[in-house]
C-alpha cells in the first residue's frame, strides 16, 4: 500500500480514532465496567460508517478500533477504506 492509497480529491482526511484511556475517561460513569469495552467499539463504529462519506482513510488502535472495523466491514463503503493501525501502547 502506498500513500496514494490515502488521497481522495488530491487531499488525505484520515479519521483518527486511535483513542484508548482518553475515551475510557470520558464514559459516564453510568457505563458499567463490564460493558465500557463495548461501549467504546459501539462508538468507534458508528463513527466509521456514519462518517465513511467524508475520509479517505481511518486510524485506529487495536483494543477498540480493530474491533470496530471489523464489525464495520459489511458496510462496503468503509471496508473500501484504506487504514493506519498504531501500535504503540497508550498513554
Amino acid at each position: 500500500m502506498t500513500y496514494q492509497s490515502f488521497v481522495r480529491s488530491g487531499r488525505i482526511l484520515m479519521l483518527a480514532l486511535d483513542h484508548r484511556g482518553s475515551l475510557e475517561k470520558m464514559l459516564p460513569s453510568s457505563v458499567p465496567a463490564d460493558r465500557k469495552k463495548e461501549t467504546i467499539i459501539g462508538i468507534k463504529r458508528m463513527l466509521m460508517e456514519s462518517l465513511a462519506p467524508l475520509y479517505s482513510g481511518v486510524l485506529f488502535d487495536s483494543n477498540y478500533g480493530l474491533p470496530a472495523y471489523e464489525l464495520s466491514k459489511t458496510n462496503p463503503e468503509v471496508a473500501a477504506k484504506p487504514y493506519l493501525l498504531c501500535i504503540e501502547k497508550t498513554g
